[in-house]
């Protein structure tokens, strides 16, 4: 199973082929003033099992019928999160779950009102 990553962004356009054990290419270029045709390039000759483009110009890829699927950058990132570190969650995910609002008064510089 190959399946890939195709971050479109509007400086640089990134790439990263995923085996479904380890990455096996990993590319990045300029977006330049071409961002559809540089993508396809980083494409030629591959043929992926899936392909989610992320980035600002994810919805891009997909009317283009370049990737099968869009995502935003953040679940990107939690899924790679996920993915690289599988038997432990990073450290942010429990401290943000057992985060409440706090009841107190406001921190210094805070406005009282809402």
């Amino acid at each position: 199973m190959l399946v890939a990553g195709l971050d479109i962004g509007s400086r640089t356009i990134a790439l990263v082929e995923w085996d479904g054990t380890q990455i096996v290419r990993s590319v990045v270029v300029d977006t330049g003033n071409d961002p559809l045709g540089n993508a396809r390039a980083l494409l030629v000759d591959r043929v992926y099992d899936r392909l989610v483009a992320t980035g600002y110009g994810r919805n891009l890829a997909a009317e283009r019928e370049l990737a099968s699927e869009v995502i935003s950058e953040i679940k990107a990132y939690g899924l790679g999160v996920t993915t690289s570190t599988p038997t432990s969650a990073p450290s942010w995910t429990s401290a943000a779950r057992t985060a409440r609002p706090s009841t107190s008064a406001p921190a210094a510089g805070c406005s009282a009102s809402r």
